[in-house]
């Protein structure tokens, strides 16, 4: 209904439509009747509260996602319900309210008006529970808050278009509310202190905070009046929006940071799913900033039972000393150096001291690097030497050497392999005794894992392994039938290659003599074949054969052979 004196708006609507409304006669609007719907008018808070503030921005969560598009988002649509402001809530910010600006199912008020023109509404349950329904698309203006609710101004709405009219919907006519203080429940709105995000992104964390000592999620910095929302145990992690402490909003002198939570478990307390901006004692929340730079940490240990509430972290070797951060029972924390008295630990991007008699179940840090370009570089002695880069902090390598394939996540073969610790070098030679004898030739893996020296002497190994799998040529007896006959010519084929194994080559050296001597190659390859050439009728020869590998090493190229065969006398007819 736009305000135009002497406007008709005429529609039928089916009776059989139950649930929507309909219209027993013809009616106009007129200007006069407008007049009635100034009550909608919308209002800024700034002209009726100056004093009262926004502090902060609100949005409908679902998902853990925020959206300042209501009405796109059918299902919280239908579920988001705004109710009047308790009876007892009198004033905000220490402003007293008027009643007026309280308001209760006003948007009955625009079905009446209706219903008086001549509208029929068939659903009993219109507005019945709520004040109106949410669908505004601008970020709640919030002025207070608590763990259960959210308090804000809303301007009002109010649509008098002839569409809005006849479209004759639950969901418009729901969304129709005078101006004033409503509130929504608090598992329905993401509260952000901070700034106005885009929509349907989240607020960005600028590290990840441990819990070291069991916290409270609070809706405000040292907030007692409304309590916690939800608690976290020791060691558990929760995403962190600012590194500012802010202060308590009492006298307690703590500091909190701001965090994001989103506690999606089926908990007994009943706030699950209220997710937002909410903040951590920062004397209980270890926070690493993404991509910060640490000092060298030594390892980590675990805070013992005791008989204290929690252990503090000091700023100096002085139980006097200023606390930096308390931890409870299992809090694990970053060691730097201890001895029998102190620990020197690393809390919330600050250097600290720990009784070390209150630590336990210490482990060293895990040493990660790998070594590089593992491959056989040379031959010695026709055992494969491997060759390796290291990296600037390794101090030794720990070597492992057998048959098994996946030996590197399994400690039960490492066990039935040889090992070889604290290896200085970046080559190593691997000898006959390490290597298996199959079908196709002699085969080995060798794991190299790194090793670093600690800062306080310790050698630790690192977690990676790189792995090669070695090999020796095939050393098989050569037989009269092994060799065929072309002509003058003897032949024999190799085969080919498997299990990963380098190309297999192979060459024959012939004597007419027993002992070998003056024996000279007389073979050549084709195509996987083994040729013998030069050969007289009627003569004895003796034969010998072996088997090689070729391999590259940068711009070198070396060979690997295979023992001598056995010597094969064979007379050529």
């Amino acid at each position: 209904m736009r305000k135009k004196t002497g406007r008709v708006l005429s529609l039928v609507l089916s009776l059989a439509l139950v649930g929507t409304i309909f219209m027993a006669q013809p009616i106009s609007v007129s200007a006069s009747d407008s007049q009635s719907f100034d009550t909608f008018k919308k209002t800024q808070l700034s002209k009726v509260y100056p004093d009262i503030k926004v502090i902060a921005k609100g949005y409908v969560q679902k998902n853990g996602k925020i959206s300042t598009y209501w009405a796109k988002d059918t299902q919280m649509y239908s579920n988001v319900k705004a109710y009047a402001l308790p009876s007892g809530m009198t004033s905000i910010q220490g402003v007293e309210i008027d009643s007026k600006y309280k308001p209760d199912k006003n948007a009955q008020k625009w079905q009446d008006y209706l219903q008086s023109k001549g509208f029929y509404r068939l659903n009993s349950d219109f507005y019945k529970d709520c004040a109106y329904y949410a669908t505004v698309t601008d970020p709640l203006k919030i002025v207070a808050y608590d763990k259960n609710y959210v308090y804000y101004w809303s301007e009002g709405f109010l649509d008098t278009s002839a569409g809005f009219i006849l479209q004759c919907t639950t969901g418009n006519f729901n969304t129709v509310h005078v101006p004033g203080f409503y509130k929504l429940e608090r598992k329905n709105v993401w509260i952000d202190a901070g700034k106005n995000y885009v929509t349907g992104s989240e607020p960005a964390s600028i590290g990840t905070g441990t819990i070291s000592y069991s916290a409270g999620i609070l809706p405000e910095p040292g907030d007692s009046a409304t309590g916690a929302v939800w608690a976290l145990g020791v060691n558990k992690k929760i995403d962190v929006i600012s590194a500012e402490k802010v202060a308590a909003n009492n006298t307690s002198g703590n500091t909190y940071y701001k965090v994001k939570f989103r506690n999606t478990s089926n908990g007994t307390a009943g706030y699950c799913g209220r997710v937002g901006t909410y903040y951590v004692n920062s004397r209980y929340l270890n926070l690493r900033l993404n991509g910060e730079t640490t000092p060298e940490i030594l390892g980590t240990a675990t805070v013992k039972p005791s008989p204290y509430v929690g252990i503090n972290a000091r700023e100096e070797k002085d139980l006097n000393s200023k606390s930096i951060g308390l931890l409870g029972n299992g809090a694990k924390i970053d060691i730097i150096s201890r001895d029998s008295d102190w620990a020197k630990v690393y809390f919330s991007g600050q250097v600290g001291y720990m009784q070390s008699k209150y630590l336990k179940n210490f482990a060293y840090t895990p040493y990660t690097a790998s070594v590089t370009k593992l491959s056989v570089g040379s031959v010695d002695n026709s055992n494969p030497v491997v060759t390796w880069e290291g990296n600037s902090s390794d101090c030794s390598y720990k070597l492992i050497l057998g048959k098994f394939s996946n030996a590197a996540s399994n400690a039960a073969l490492r066990k039935k392999m040889a090992t070889i610790d604290k290896y200085e070098g970046t080559s190593f030679t691997v000898a006959d005794k390490y290597f298996t004898s199959t079908s196709a030739g002699k085969m080995t893996y060798l794991y190299v894992y790194p090793q670093k020296k600690m800062a306080d002497g310790a050698v630790v190994t690192g977690t990676k392994a790189t792995k090669i799998a070695v090999f020796k040529p095939v050393e098989r007896k050569l037989t009269a039938n092994s060799l065929h006959k072309m002509g003058n010519k003897l032949y024999y084929t190799i085969g080919k290659s498997t299990g990963g194994r380098p190309t297999l080559y192979s060459e024959v050296k012939c004597s007419t003599k027993k002992n070998m001597k003056s024996a000279k190659v007389v073979s050549r390859i084709s195509k996987g074949t083994v040729i013998i050439s030069g050969l007289k009728k009627n003569k004895t020869y003796y034969f010998q054969r072996r088997y090689y590998y070729k391999y590259e090493a940068g711009d070198q190229t070396f060979t690997q052979y295979g023992a001598w065969s056995n010597i094969l006398k064979k007379k050529i007819k």
